[in-house]
């Protein structure tokens, strides 16, 4: 079997599990708010979807950043794991961020060890096999912190063992591989576990084939498929098996309705009919193109020959824009179909696409990633065999100092040289340590200001909205106005601590900052006809102490101008900030294309709450403020952020 073959199989294998629903669009938007920490957005929508699902309340859970158990993210995982189209980097992410280490070493998890199991099968899968192997360490050594003997911990063995057993088989290590699957299948059998037995043959099955030993290839796959039928949850190796069993049957040119039950049981299958593209095209590789087994399958496909079979395939499989390793696989088998029923011309076309695609998957990345791991096998094999060498000698000396006096001197050396190590090595990892204990605390410094921002934000949700019943209760119309004053106020401080919340840097994008207050307030006056909203910013962030004044100033120029400043008839609003050529200075404006303001009215003099807070927000900005009422009312507020400040305080 071709490493790309083996590959392309592997990639199908997390790909079905018949024993989850499919989620419908709303799961799916759900848990994509999920993985990208848009937690709001996954609540809101949790909230405005009525459902009894029990795995709704587990989205609610993972929303709310409670403290959640491995089980409810081991299974939100196998969840994601279970759709088509995964975005593997994105899943990664989230396992680094938000799966740590257990901290008990009483008893092992094994949601834990499922978890990690997923990651590195996805990394492997997806060819990131330098990450994938390091991450495979890590579980190599949780799990050598508990008693080897203990039931759970052979099967978290088993699950870490099989990684092993995939890198044999793609670096055609068969001896070692054997030897892997032989320890995988005893273990999974000694447990009586149905779903490590069938991951134990399927490893298997992949060196049976390396072998050529085909009649046991498919005795194994058949039994682990038998062992499937038997579960109401099949494995994530359900589909891989099928793969192999088709592959089989194919070469070995016999038992042709198998073939057709397995072909048609992944093409009826929309997670997986894509996948049998490659199949199809094998099978009809081997067959007469005028029997009635190929008819039948150029009447599913609405074809009527081979030629155009590939091309109607290529096309399906680029339209579901499936991988580029199952689009190769396509392509390759489309193009041995079509040279075996001697379609020279369109198969050397489907041998270019196949080079080409080859080539974009397997740079010379991946097989340093190879070269690197069997170098670290040899180095590993190399240090036993030195620390073997240096337990002799040593005893050798200490036989040799008892014989002669005069090497005394020598070992009492070597005896301080050691001591002196021991007490560096302690040292070292009581730094080590002591800056792991730092980075734990410093990201639990920055976990708690996030948590204090959003904190912040619900409360400033809580006043809005109190401030939204009194002014539909109220009425006196004064008193309306005012309420909806003071709860845009407050949002424009609540949408500060809300884009902190959502920001790692915990940091103000003021473009984005912008659009949202405007749409707020627009959505406050209710405007039957919306006015023109043009909105020019440089690309810049504010932090928290500047953003609040900047916002509530622009509150109270928008929501001005939405009062008193527009033109009837056509509507403009027009805001811009940028930076000036002094650093640390901006500027602000906000103009509308209204009647403005009286001739003789006075900035200094005037009696508006909004205008007297606008002018006292911009001289604590240490800032100034003009206006002026041609064509319309313009307001530009000069000022500058929290270290020009503090250079001037």
């Amino acid at each position: 079997m071709s490493v790309l073959k083996f590959i392309f199989i592997l990639s199908s294998i997390l790909w079905l599990n018949f024993g989850i629903t499919q989620t419908d669009k709303t799961t799916a938007d759900i848990e994509n708010y999920i993985l990208i920490n848009k937690r709001d957005s996954a609540l809101l929508l949790i909230k405005v979807t009525p459902s009894d699902d029990s795995y709704f309340s587990l989205l609610k859970r993972l929303a709310e950043q409670n403290e959640n158990s491995y089980a409810d993210l081991s299974f939100f995982i196998q969840r994601i794991n279970s759709r088509p189209n995964i975005n593997y980097e994105r899943l990664n992410r989230f396992i680094k961020t938000n799966v740590p280490l257990p901290l008990s070493k009483e008893k092992i998890n094994l949601d834990f060890v499922q978890i990690k199991w997923y990651q590195i099968t996805n990394l492997r899968n997806e060819t990131f096999l330098d990450e994938a192997n390091s991450i495979h360490a890590e579980l190599e050594k949780y799990i050598a912190q508990f008693n080897p003997s203990n039931k759970e911990v052979i099967k978290a063995q088993v699950l870490a063992d099989s990684h092993r057993a995939v890198l044999a088989v793609i670096q055609k290590d068969l001896e070692g591989g054997l030897k892997i699957c032989k320890q995988l299948e005893s273990n999974s059998r000694l447990l009586k576990d149905t779903s490590l037995i069938i991951l134990s043959l399927y490893h298997k099955s992949d060196f049976l084939m390396e072998e050529g030993k085909l009649k046991e290839y498919i005795a194994v796959s058949e039994e682990s498929l038998k062992l499937e039928y038997n579960r109401k949850q099949k494995s994530d190796y359900f589909i891989g098996t099928i793969v192999h069993l088709i592959d089989a049957y194919v070469y070995q040119g016999s038992n042709s309705d198998r073939v057709n039950e397995l072909l048609d049981f992944l093409y009826n299958n929309e997670k997986t009919k894509a996948q049998s593209y490659s199949l199809y095209a094998k099978y009809l590789g081997g067959i007469d193109l005028e029997s009635v087994t190929a008819q039948v399958i150029f009447d599913k496909f609405k074809v009527k020959n081979l030629v155009e079979f590939c091309d109607t395939t290529y096309s399906m499989a680029q339209a579901d824009k499936i991988n580029s390793i199952e689009l190769y696989q396509i392509t390759r088998e489309n193009s041995e179909a079509l040279e075996a029923h001697q379609f020279y011309k369109e198969a050397l076309y489907y041998k270019d696409v196949t080079t080409q695609l080859s080539q974009s998957i397997y740079s010379s990345e991946l097989s340093q990633t190879l070269a690197n791991y069997k170098s670290n096998e040899i180095v590993s094999k190399k240090d036993a065999e030195i620390l073997h060498e240096k337990e002799t000698s040593k005893l050798l000396a200490i036989i040799i100092g008892l014989v002669g006096g005069g090497l005394l001197i020598v070992f009492f050396m070597f005896l301080q040289k050691r001591k002196q190590s021991n007490e560096l090595s302690l040292r070292n990892e009581k730094i080590k340590a002591q800056n792991e204990a730092l980075e734990r605390k410093e990201a639990e410094k920055a976990l708690l200001l996030k948590e204090v921002h959003h904190r912040v934000k619900n409360n400033f949700q809580i006043i809005t909205s109190l401030l939204d019943i009194q002014a539909r209760k109220s009425e006196d119309e004064q008193s309306k106005e005012r309420a909806l004053e003071g709860k845009n106020r407050i949002k424009s401080m609540a949408l500060i601590h809300q884009a902190l919340y959502q920001n790692e840097e915990l940091e103000i994008n003021i473009e984005s900052y912008i659009k949202t207050l405007i749409q707020e307030i627009s959505n406050s006056y209710s405007e039957k006809s919306p006015p023109e909203i043009s909105i020019h910013t440089d690309e810049m962030t504010l932090d928290i102490d500047t953003a609040i004044p900047v916002g509530l100033i622009l509150n109270e120029l928008v929501s001005n101008a939405f009062k008193y400043g527009f033109d009837p008839k056509n509507k403009q609003l027009n805001i811009s900030m940028k930076k000036t050529n002094q650093s640390g200075v901006f500027q602000l404006s906000v103009s509308d294309n209204g009647k403005g303001l009286p001739a003789d009215f006075s900035f200094e003099k005037a009696n508006s709450l909004g205008l007297k807070l606008v002018k006292r927000l911009s001289k604590q900005l240490h800032g100034s403020v003009e206006y002026s009422n041609e064509n319309g009312f313009t307001c530009t507020v000069i000022f500058k952020d929290s270290e020009m400040r503090s250079r001037i305080d």
